[in-house]
């Protein structure tokens, strides 16, 4: 479900980029630039205003909705290593930790 998700939000996001570039800002957008002045009314349409709007903000609403599910489901999937319930959880005191790095180092010097 994640992989699907995450394609999904991958086609999104260029669809997202795509029509972004190509509304015609105070600039006329990219098209405006690439097809000289204003054409984007005789090569999209009269209505490309509109019809660019609309795919915005749908494409938005995709990008916000496959991030919060991809939030979601990456969140329930993943673990803590604190809340596993093989090993019991403890906090070593320092001066557990201090003993357990003595007894670490001479195994290591014993060792050798």
């Amino acid at each position: 479900m994640i992989i699907f998700l995450s394609i999904v939000h991958y086609i999104v996001c260029l669809v997202l980029i795509v029509v972004i570039l190509l509304q015609a800002g105070r600039g006329h957008g990219l098209t405006g630039g690439a097809f000289g002045g204003d054409s984007t009314q005789s090569i999209f349409g009269t209505k490309t205003t509109a019809f660019m709007t609309k795919v915005t903000t749908a494409s938005a609403i995709g990008f916000l909705i496959t991030c919060l599910m991809l939030a979601i489901f990456t969140s329930v999937k993943s673990k803590s290593l604190l809340l596993d319930s093989k090993r019991p959880l403890t906090i070593p005191t320092l001066p557990q930790a201090v003993e357990e790095a003595a007894v670490a180092e001479t195994q290591d010097a014993s060792g050798k």
